[in-house]
């Protein structure tokens, strides 16, 4: 049984280079660290080819209206080349495509969309998008849900990124209903103390107080601006706390 608000070994030893063993040893129970996946795991995958444990979701339909504004979709309405921890099973160079509305990974079997069982996925790739999900503990209450999270930097200041889409619908006379899709982001940066929350440069200064000088200095050195390049600006100043708490 995997441990509430963990994901299992290697989940992002297989999407970033590795950190020092000084980092993985302060957070060895970390959704970050942990031993890579044995080579076996993919002689395993090769064995089952189409019968894999992979292939048994149910069918992928869609939506059955179209959008004036926005897309469900991650970047792009088509399949991209990925990797899933699927099972505790990696499965490298699979075409994916993530539903980010209805938060449901897609993959392709045979003449189908096929829609993998999300408690069933520890992470994945998709072009330069990394995933993992995270299960939320009932008994240590945090900011984090049980869901898929976009992972900006995996130092051991770790951020994540959090994006919501939902439908918005405009009755017309003359075009029927009409929807749009609304976009909010929340971000999450990891301390010691566990995630919190920083959707504004006031909340990441209070979580990183013990360094406040430094990150704002680089908040003013950045040539991002926080309320509109947050995936950056919190980027840098993650990876510069953990050069400062070294």
């Amino acid at each position: 049984m995997m441990k509430a608000g963990l994901v299992p070994v290697a989940v992002l030893t297989l999407f970033f280079s590795p950190l020092p063993a000084s980092a993985q040893q302060d957070h060895e129970d970390s959704i970050l660290y942990g031993k890579a996946l044995d080579n076996t795991l993919a002689v395993y995958h090769n064995l089952e080819k189409d019968q894999s444990r992979l292939y048994n979701g149910k069918q992928y339909t869609g939506y059955p209206f179209n959008f004036v504004e926005g897309s469900p979709y991650l970047d792009s309405l088509f399949f991209r080349d990925g990797s899933v921890i699927y099972d505790d099973i990696t499965y490298p160079g699979i075409p994916l495509l993530f539903d980010d509305l209805s938060q449901k990974l897609i993959t392709k079997d045979l003449d189908f969309d096929l829609e993998l069982v999300s408690e069933r996925i520890a992470a994945f790739t998709i072009a330069s998008h990394h995933f993992i999900r995270f299960v939320a503990d009932s008994l240590n209450r945090g900011p984090l849900k049980t869901g898929f999270y976009e992972v900006l930097y995996p130092g051991p200041t770790t951020v994540l990124k959090k994006l919501y889409k939902n439908i918005l619908e405009d009755p017309t006379i003359t075009e029927g209903i009409l929807r749009t899709i609304q976009e909010t982001t929340d971000y999450f940066i990891r301390t010691v103390c566990g995630y919190h929350k920083v959707n504004s440069k006031r909340e990441l200064l209070d979580v990183l107080d013990d360094h406040k000088k430094e990150i704002q200095r680089v908040i003013r050195k950045s040539k991002f601006k926080y309320r509109k390049h947050k995936d950056e600006i919190l980027l840098q100043v993650a990876a510069e706390y953990d050069q400062l708490k070294k």
